[in-house]
């Protein structure tokens, strides 16, 4: 072979090389864009599912909160009630015991 046809035939085998390169490339590239773009859909829909969660989570305390506001507001009725009840028997005790007092003077005259 010639030098010509030497360096003629490097030439034609550096261009197979670069185009069978240049392929390869580009086809590594778009299989990785494509699991990109998987990627990105998993991540999407786990972001969804996080969004959700964190909805039901957010509504779950709104309701704990209206649940502990309803027992404190019971609670503190039911301690007025309790208050009140021990002013009414204090005063139904020392009542009856006034009433006693006088049943005792009416009948035995201490």
């Amino acid at each position: 072979m010639s030098r010509k046809s030497l360096a003629l035939t490097n030439l034609r085998l550096r261009h197979v090389f670069d185009h069978f390169w240049e392929c390869y490339s580009l086809e590594g590239a778009l299989e990785k864009m494509e699991s990109m773009k998987v990627e990105m859909r998993n991540v999407d829909k786990k972001k969804r599912e996080m969004s959700s969660q964190i909805d039901d989570l957010a509504a779950e305390v709104s309701k704990e909160k209206k649940l502990r506001s309803r027992s404190e507001h019971y609670s503190k009725q039911l301690e007025d009630e309790i208050e009140i009840l021990k002013v009414h028997y204090t005063m139904l005790a020392v009542f009856v015991l006034a009433t006693i007092s006088r049943f005792r003077l009416l009948v035995y005259g201490k």
